[in-house]
């Protein structure tokens, strides 16, 4: 994904002239000292348009500022503290992720009044520009213009009094304010083709809908909102594979099939843990067959061993679950990270069978091989460093195909969360005759604080703090009071 970020970002550099034109004259217009001032800007530029494709890029730049003010105005209403996301590290780190590959920082406390008049006002500016293309249509149909005339010049009209402006614009305003917002290009029309510019504009919205569900997928953040929202996100990849140029730059099917079958993937992981494996083991299918249609093998290698597993676990025989793990566990390196992984795996197949003390012991195999390593559950204001030292190295073309070290510290947290979840569910399984029974229940209640503390409100807002630090280190947000 980072690597398909900074080619687009590079290409977007060479194309998107136009579009960048384009906000910038939405942003003057936004920013005209009164309403009348706005409108002529406006009509000045659809007027200056050269012809239907660039009326429609406009309107998709529009829609785009329309879809950006809604979800600020929505975020502003239910969290007035600048809050957004749900309160989970998860939610937080993907959306300042999020943020930060849109350019737009939504967690900067906008006030409510604020972010309506702004949706307002795109709303009538989309009105506006409706209606002067309108306008301006029979002009683009006209034949072509007769020879110059002989006849003396007539001289050109002064400019309209100030009161004759203010009439105009108040006619407009009977004739607009009563239609209904026109929709952005595409949004609920049936299938078009997409310009190369909305194709990468759907895609980028695409991607930042993408990064937070990878981050709420995890046990304690997963829901069954977060598979619909996967489904219907691999369903916006399909309508974007099918309607982008097929000659695109910035588009590419297999980078778009893989992403099919992250979502799919990402689905199927909510699933599992929701307990419901079933439903994951069809979600690891529909994803293997995405990513052998993009051509990835590694991809398709890895999710045949997942599909595996699964229907292992599935089939309820715990000893054939226990060999296969233990099998994989020969075949990797020790100490690593992967085997640490494995021998929780292991830990967990154990407590299933019944034998919560083998389970136990391979869970504590596997903590002890992270602290010997020097692998520590990573702190707030770690997991915030390294999202922006990721940022930065991305955005300096400094990334490659290693793992950005925001995705190595997430997936160490993700392997303390599971551990620690792990470690309390097979302390809590004990017999209560044995003489030990007391203690392996202060254990599972300590590994259970350890698991929650990891989404705790204080440890969140630590992250968000620092990440605001970050961002005002680059020129964004407000100063400090």
């Amino acid at each position: 994904m980072w690597d398909w970020i900074k080619k687009a970002a590079g290409a977007v550099l060479e194309t998107g002239a136009e579009y960048l034109r384009h906000l910038n004259a939405i942003q003057q217009i936004m920013n005209a000292p009164s309403y009348e001032a706005a409108v002529e800007r406006l009509r000045s530029h659809v007027f200056g348009m050269d012809g239907e494709a660039e009326y429609r890029l406009f309107m998709t730049v529009v829609g785009q500022q329309i879809q950006q003010a809604e979800q600020a105005l929505q975020q502003a209403r239910e969290n007035p503290g600048g809050e957004s996301w749900g309160n989970s590290f998860e939610d937080r780190m993907a959306q300042h992720m999020a943020e930060i590959q849109a350019g737009y920082h939504a967690g900067n406390s906008p006030h409510v009044q604020a972010a309506e008049k702004r949706l307002h006002d795109l709303n009538l500016l989309a009105r506006y520009a409706q209606q002067f293309w309108q306008e301006r249509a029979p002009e683009l149909q006209a034949p072509d213009p007769s020879p110059p005339s002989t006849e003396p010049e007539v001289a050109e009209p002064d400019e309209p009094a100030p009161a004759e402006r203010m009439a105009a614009f108040q006619r407009h305003a009977r004739a607009i304010l009563g239609d209904p917002v026109p929709a952005a290009p595409g949004a609920d029309a049936a299938p078009a083709p997409l310009g190369e510019i909305e194709a990468l504009q759907a895609m980028l919205a695409a991607d930042r809908r993408l990064t937070r569900g990878m981050m709420a997928t995890m046990p304690g953040s997963a829901s069954a909102e977060i598979v619909e929202e996967l489904s219907d996100l691999h369903g916006t990849y399909a309508r974007i594979l099918r309607d982008a140029p097929s000659d695109s730059r910035l588009i590419e099917p297999a980078d778009l099939r893989r992403k099919m079958g992250q979502c799919q993937e990402l689905a199927g992981r909510a699933c599992e843990s929701l307990r419901d494996d079933a439903a994951a083991l069809e979600r690891y299918e529909r994803a293997l067959a995405e990513f052998r249609q993009a051509g990835d093998g590694a991809e398709a290698e890895r999710m045949e061993r997942k599909i595996r597993d699964l229907q292992i676990l599935l089939s309820g025989d715990h000893d054939a679950e226990i060999l296969a793990i233990q099998e994989r566990l020969d075949t990797v390196a020790r100490p690593s990270l992967e085997a640490a992984e494995l021998l929780i795996a292991l830990g967990v197949a154990c407590t299933h069978a019944g034998d919560a003390f083998a389970g136990r012991e391979h869970l504590h195999q596997a903590e002890t091989m992270l602290r010997a390593m020097g692998i520590e559950p990573p702190s707030a204001e770690q997991l915030a460093s390294d999202l922006f030292g990721s940022m930065q190295a991305l955005l300096g073309g400094a990334a490659g195909t290693t793992p950005a070290p925001i995705e190595a510290s997430m997936k160490v947290r993700a392997v303390y969360k599971q551990l620690y979840q792990a470690l309390s569910a097979a302390y809590r399984d004990s017999d209560p005759a044995d003489a030990d029974f007391e203690e392996n229940l202060a254990l599972a209640d300590r590994y259970l604080k350890a698991w929650e503390a990891m989404d705790s409100r204080q440890q969140s807002d630590a992250f968000s703090a620092k990440a605001m630090d970050y961002l005002r280190s680059q020129g964004h947000g407000p100063a400090k009071d």
